[in-house]
């Protein structure tokens, strides 16, 4: 049906996967989730994000005006109540860090922002993925030699490293005249 000038536009039909679910039967939405995540894990937190922002009372957790992110307006209460019904721990630190993990963001105004996640378009949930870190480079060369002395003593064992002598001055012209 479409809406009428005084009411607002209908909001878009959720996925099967996201809309059918109530938080209680959570293990069972989570089983069923696309596998995403490295070595084919499922990667719920976007999800049940999303799930929660769409279910809780606004004042507690709501999305932007703008769609593009959300705020917490009741901190005790969402610690208190919503964290333990969608992600079975009420620690806001281990809900934080998930956003982070995410590659969640504040911003200026305090909303957390993620590029993919956004209020009109949840088929974008699987584009938000864990962010990995780039690998750190392993402490020593590849090339060493096992057994080769390390840090001072092979400073010590190794040869120092001399300039080559400087090239010998052109021979001196003489003219007679």
């Amino acid at each position: 049906a479409a809406a009428s000038a005084g009411e607002a536009a209908p909001r878009p039909r959720l996925p099967v996967a996201i809309g059918r679910h109530d938080p209680d039967e959570l293990p069972t939405y989570v089983k069923e989730l696309p596998r995403t995540g490295r070595r084919g894990a499922p990667q719920a937190f976007p999800r049940l994000l999303y799930m929660m922002l769409e279910r809780e009372p606004k004042e507690i957790i709501a999305w932007c005006e703008d769609g593009r992110g959300f705020v917490i307006a009741d901190h005790a209460a969402f610690i208190a109540n919503t964290l333990v019904k969608y992600f079975r721990h009420a620690r806001y630190a281990s809900f934080q860090r998930q956003l982070n993990l995410y590659g969640f963001r504040k911003n200026e105004v305090g909303a957390f922002v993620h590029p993919q996640f956004l209020r009109e378009a949840p088929e974008l949930l699987t584009r938000v993925q864990i962010h990995r870190r780039q690998p750190v480079a392993p402490r020593h060369v590849a090339t060493e030699e096992v057994g080769a002395p390390r840090g001072d003593a092979a400073r010590d064992a190794a040869p120092a490293v001399v300039a080559p002598p400087p090239p010998p001055p052109p021979p001196e012209t003489t003219t007679t005249t």
